[in-house]
């Protein structure tokens, strides 16, 4: 199973502008892990989550960014050879193919973006 920690943030503007920072292996690989093994992961981490979320073969952890240390962890800038945080940024709507933003974005991510969207429909 995928595991895929992230933090959620909507800005309004003009046009919305959605920032994802996502924990991932190198900067390019989501976690993998057994399921029974996802809070041991956390717990020994110190990554702590409000919301899990099973999507298929993804799991999708919204972490608390309050409790959950961020400056113990790399940044991607800091070092994308480990696990690290990565932010993506989406900018407008759904109906306005969030602005073509996504070419910007890897390939990669784009559907998990996409789905961490549909997870926070507020």
């Amino acid at each position: 199973m995928f595991i895929v920690p992230y933090i959620y943030i909507k800005k309004e503007s003009i046009y919305p502008i959605h920032i994802f920072h996502i924990f991932l292996n190198q900067g390019i690989l989501f976690l993998q892990m057994n399921w029974d093994e996802i809070d041991d992961f956390c717990n020994e981490n110190e990554i702590y989550f409000s919301k899990k979320t099973i999507n298929k073969e993804y799991c999708y952890l919204e972490v608390d960014s309050i409790k959950t240390n961020l400056k113990n962890f790399y940044s991607f800038i800091d070092n994308s050879q480990a696990e690290c945080w990565r932010r993506f940024i989406l900018t407008g709507n759904a109906n306005e193919n969030y602005l073509h933003i996504n070419d910007t974005n890897p390939e990669f991510i784009q559907q998990v973006l996409k789905n961490i969207l549909e997870l926070n429909i507020e």
